[in-house]
């Protein structure tokens, strides 16, 4: 009896301690976890650059003028957005003289402003120190009419973004490029990246819109407002707006779309008119024939 009992309490400890180790459960940490910031970055990741644009001044007989013994008279820094195959950017970027104070002095004397050298380099928001490796390209580039939209042409096709294709939305993804400090923008500085979740108040044609202030820590460098896509559970980020300046109020930031519900409900209204037509003389053939 003593010998079964002992066994029996042997067994029951036994029992025991397994349940102990089935209930004390030891979790993996996840460390592809991300927040939803993260997940914007990561879908983003290679569609920013920073663009670096120089310009010459030149009189009618074609001589370049610079400035301090410089191969420039004038630079400026810009934000562009791969979508497309085209580098979009602002339009002061491709003309840096439009928003060059000097510019407007030296133009009296009859001098002329003529696109310089331009360097890209890719936007790496994980970086601790600036982006400074610009590499000079040679790109076809152009403005839209009566927009402050801009671009570059791409040499050779990249993955790129799309352009959002739907009526421009209220809500989306708002991505901010701003330096820290007061100081001027240079190769050196430091640029970083703010991503927050907006509300846009559009014009009535939705071509431009106001962005809700915000309270950021240096000087804009410039910025996208996109849309996000869902879809067999991914999500997809279009380009809807860049973040210019306004021609007139360099120091006012604006959202510029790329197209707007009043051209997009044309559009429909042609096609449905049309259609209906098509349908309208189908009916008196039919009669003329039966007749």
């Amino acid at each position: 009896m003593k010998k079964r009992l002992i066994a029996a309490i042997v067994l029951l400890g036994l029992v025991g301690s397994v349940r102990a180790q089935d209930t004390t459960l030891t979790l993996k940490p996840i460390r592809h976890f991300v927040s939803g910031t993260s997940i914007v970055k990561k879908s983003l990741a290679g569609a920013f650059y920073l663009i670096q644009q120089d310009y010459n001044l030149q009189n009618k007989k074609g001589q370049a003028f610079t400035r301090k013994n410089q191969a420039y008279f004038g630079r400026h820094y810009g934000i562009g957005v791969n979508a497309q195959n085209v580098l979009w950017t602002e339009k002061q970027v491709l003309y840096p003289w439009l928003v060059d104070k000097s510019y407007k002095v030296m133009a009296k004397d009859s001098l002329f402003p003529a696109k310089g050298l331009t360097k890209i380099t890719k936007y790496r928001y994980n970086s601790s120190n600036c982006n400074c490796k610009y590499t000079a390209v040679e790109f076809e580039s152009d403005s839209v009419a009566l927009r402050a939209l801009a671009y570059y042409k791409l040499s050779k096709k990249t993955p790129t973004l799309k352009l959002h294709q739907t009526e421009i939305p209220s809500t989306g993804i708002m991505v901010i490029f701003y330096s820290p400090g007061s100081e001027p923008i240079s190769p050196y500085s430091k640029i970083k990246m703010s991503v927050t979740k907006q509300y846009i108040h559009w014009n009535d044609a939705r071509s431009t819109g106001q962005l809700k202030k915000m309270n950021l820590p240096g000087t804009v460098v410039g910025g996208a407002f996109f849309s996000a896509n869902y879809e067999l559970g991914t999500v997809a980020y279009h380009l809807v707006a860049l973040y210019t300046r306004q021609p007139q109020k360099p120091e006012t930031w604006e959202l510029t779309a790329f197209q707007n519900e009043f051209t997009k409900k044309l559009t429909l209204i042609e096609g449905n008119g049309k259609k209906k037509k098509k349908k309208r003389r189908s009916r008196r053939n039919r009669r003329n024939r039966n007749n």
